[in-house]
């Protein structure tokens, strides 16, 4: 097995997802899906491998919608998906393809493109299409699987405004329960949490996912993470005396996630040194320090404006650079007695309000660190702490908090 980091991986190259695969397919006999996890942990190799297992009479349809920006590219693209699926089975859009003869006056033919005078409408064309995918005969099951799906609704929700954002949403959620044979696999980077409180504050208050089972994709497991670095080490034939002990660091320096592991060897690789253990360090260090960030660490910094508005960004910043520097997680009256003895007031309402005695407000918060994956909350002591230490790492180097 060779190096890619970043680049698409082979579904028979991915290592310790096969477990994840069976349980997401059995979860999907049930009910959709928001499959949720950190960037770079793998979702789209994941969705690469259902694709390559799909069981008997279950169609995965798979597309990446991040470049969507209005309901209609969206329907439209759906309907191209839907027509290229049944056209491998002699089988066409009939009703789709009426309704739009009918609202533009003539025939679409080709490949199905709607005309601009049948935007207001994609409501209605949303609902033939998937009709006329599950007005097929037999028993065939359709999963539609859409990457990026959140940071779509939010596009949409920018672009043509939160009414048509949160009506998607709902239809796409009326399509689930109406038609049994019907799944959904909403995967993203950017949170569904994010999109959907936006959605609220404008006044649209129905919870249109409350219906799907909330997975989250976790990084391999500690013997599976070795396993992919040995894989790597033997793939890239690069000189290891103790191949098993050097895979154990490795997983343990990049916390199991593959993206990492990828990067570490790729890197030693290039350099051409016998592979150790202090070099392994050394490689990881050195990428957390490098300026031209050659891991992408710095997204997550980037995001945070956009994830949590001015109000509350003083704050998010306080209580992660709190914990960043601590040894052991940090109980939540240790976080607000910081943010009370460091924090002005008047650095934002929001401050204002928790150091003024609004607990709840501080608790949502933390909460909300928690499903962006950058805290997790431990019982033994109780606290929070980094969810990655590669992360909390970087964190320190980058906000200059090393003593």
């Amino acid at each position: 097995m060779k190096t890619n980091p970043g680049g698409e991986i082979d579904p028979q190259d991915a290592v310790g997802r096969g477990e994840t695969v069976k349980l997401l397919w059995q979860h999907l006999e049930q009910q959709s899906i928001n499959m949720v996890s950190e960037r770079r942990i793998g979702k789209s190799t994941t969705v690469k491998c259902m694709l390559d297992s799909q069981p008997n009479q279950r169609v995965l349809i798979v597309r990446d919608v991040e470049g969507i920006s209005t309901p209609l590219e969206f329907v439209e693209r759906v309907a191209q998906d839907i027509e290229a699926h049944l056209s491998k089975t002699k089988k066409y859009l009939t009703k789709s393809r009426q309704l739009l003869a009918h609202l533009s006056g003539t025939e679409v033919a080709g490949l199905l493109k709607f005309p601009p005078g049948v935007a207001r409408e994609w409501k209605s064309i949303l609902e033939k299409v998937t009709e006329d995918l599950i007005d097929q005969q037999g028993e065939t099951r359709y999963i539609f699987a859409w990457d990026e799906l959140p940071m779509m609704i939010d596009k949409i929700s920018r672009k043509c405004g939160t009414t048509d954002a949160a009506d998607l949403l709902d239809l796409l959620r009326h399509l689930r329960q109406t038609h049994p044979r019907l799944r959904m696999l909403y995967c993203g980077s950017i949170g569904l949490h994010h999109v959907q409180t936006k959605l609220k504050q404008a006044g649209h208050i129905n919870d249109a996912c409350n219906d799907m089972l909330t997975f989250e994709l976790t990084p391999l497991t500690n013997s599976d993470a070795k396993h992919l670095a040995c894989e790597l080490i033997a793939g890239e034939n690069i000189n290891c005396l103790e191949p098993q002990a050097i895979a154990a660091c490795i997983a343990k320096e990049t916390d199991q996630i593959p993206f990492y592991i990828h990067h570490v060897i790729r890197s030693i690789k290039l350099n051409g040194q016998t592979l150790t253990n202090q070099l392994v360090s050394n490689t990881v260090q050195n990428a957390l320090e490098q300026a031209q960030d050659p891991w992408h660490l710095q997204h997550y910094r980037e995001r945070l404006p956009s994830y949590y508005n001015n109000d509350r960004l003083p704050i998010v910043l306080n209580i992660l650079d709190n914990i960043a520097t601590q040894e052991s997680p940090v109980h939540y009256q240790s976080i607000l007695k910081q943010i009370k003895s460091t924090m002005n007031p008047d650095a934002s309402d929001f401050t204002s309000k928790v150091i003024h005695g609004d607990e709840e407000a501080l608790r949502d918060l933390l909460n909300l660190l928690l499903k962006d994956h950058y805290l997790v909350k431990t019982s033994q002591p109780l606290g929070y702490q980094f969810k990655f230490s590669i992360i909390k790492r970087w964190w320190c180097i980058h906000r200059d908090l090393l003593q």
